[in-house]
């Protein structure tokens, strides 16, 4: 069975790799190209295009350098085992890929769909405009210049940086009690409260989607697809998109670096050992012979406190909020879709949700299998 679906499942993780670049620089010239539009968008998705573009150029780029070095004659370590080793460690946890990028991926799914449905609600999606608000009380536009704007961006970005094993393993080396001796800080022993720190932030600033929806639900319940819950979470994330592409190039820089001191071309092989070693998971299972890496995930240490267990338990508890919130915005937006027009309410509000459900269903169980196969992308 895993052999009947290795291709297909391969293909569609390429796809979505090459995809980022792609659709990122045709969002942006699409935007760009368009009337009057928004400056800040503008700016967010040039960042994303190019920081996801040069990901992709400097992954190849390193990629081909690990497959083509000449491997040390005296060690059994090869530079392609250690570019598998690395991409392995980088790579997003379970709980990330399975809850944390498939609501992302599903909200920005729902909230693109809404938008550009300007004959049902008006606005402007080069605006990011969703049209009047419910009851006519003004119009539902993001990324205007306010506090509230800035701090959905910024909770979206961070949530989304610190998820990458790259940026929290390289956070929690920064903060590293050891003696900064090394070349480099990817090589120093990571400090875990750092890094568990860094699993519980990015976990807790996904609480905004689900504040945001509870409030409307209160509030604005029959009239939730013009509610200001589409402006806002549309720049929750937007943040969320940009983290990601900043996520991806730090991920491809720490790459590149580790791959940099292990020595590439040295006959010896003394630097390549020495920078394996320091991967190695600095509370190893004694029980378990098989050798334990790790760099940005708490999880890929065997750690003796229950502290760091409960903050993976948190981590989850809020991505499983996320993931519901998710949901409900899909459902509540394709049952409010035709608010205002009750001959056509049941049918079409029923075809909406169903395809928002549909949306959300699909994405998570691909996301969710695919996170659980533990598959490097390298071998895909």
């Amino acid at each position: 069975m895993d052999s009947f679906f290795f291709l297909p499942v391969g293909v569609i993780a390429k796809g979505l790799i090459l995809s980022g670049p792609i659709v990122s620089t045709a969002l942006f010239i699409t935007t760009v190209s368009s009337e009057d539009p928004s400056i800040p968008l503008v700016a967010i998705l040039a960042v994303c295009a190019v920081s996801l573009t040069t990901a992709y150029v400097l992954q190849f780029l390193t990629r081909r350098l690990a497959k083509k070095a000449a491997n040390p004659s005296q060690s059994e370590l090869t530079y392609g085992k250690l570019f598998n080793i690395v991409e392995n460690l980088l790579r997003p946890s379970v709980l990330n890929i399975s809850l944390l990028h498939s609501s992302g991926v599903v909200l920005f799914a729902i909230l693109a769909i809404r938008l550009d449905a300007t004959d049902q609600f008006g606005g402007a999606p080069q605006r990011l405009d969703f049209g009047l608000k419910g009851y006519g009380d003004g119009m539902n536009i993001g990324l205007t210049n306010s506090s509230s704007t800035y701090g959905h961006v910024v909770q979206g970005i961070i949530s989304a940086l610190l998820a990458s094993p790259a940026a929290s393993g390289s956070i929690a080396r920064i903060f590293s009690s050891e003696e900064r001796s090394a070349k480099s800080f990817v090589l120093r022993k990571p400090s875990m409260p750092a890094m568990s720190t860094c699993q519980l932030a990015s976990a807790v600033l996904t609480i905004y989607p689900t504040y945001s929806l509870i409030k409307r639900l209160n509030k604005d319940a029959d009239q939730f697809s013009r509610t200001s819950h589409m402006n806002n979470a549309a720049e929750w994330v937007l943040g969320y998109i940009l983290g990601v592409s900043m996520a991806w190039l730090v991920t491809v820089l720490v790459q590149k670096d580790i791959l940099k001191l292990s020595g590439v071309g040295d006959s010896d092989g003394s630097k390549l050992s020495q920078v394996v070693s320091c991967l190695k998971s600095t509370e190893t299972d004694e029980s378990d012979a098989t050798i334990k890496y790790g760099y940005g995930k708490v999880t890929d240490y065997v750690v003796s406190s229950k502290a760091y267990r409960v903050v993976t338990y948190i981590s989850a508890f809020f991505l499983v909020l996320l993931s519901l919130a998710t949901l409900a915005t899909g459902i509540l937006t394709g049952l409010t879709w035709n608010a205002d027009e009750e001959e056509l309410k049941d049918k079409i509000d029923q075809e909406m949700t169903a395809k928002f459900f549909c949306i959300w269903f699909i994405i998570t169980l691909v996301f969710s299998w695919f996170a659980l196969k533990k598959w490097p992308l390298n071998k895909l």
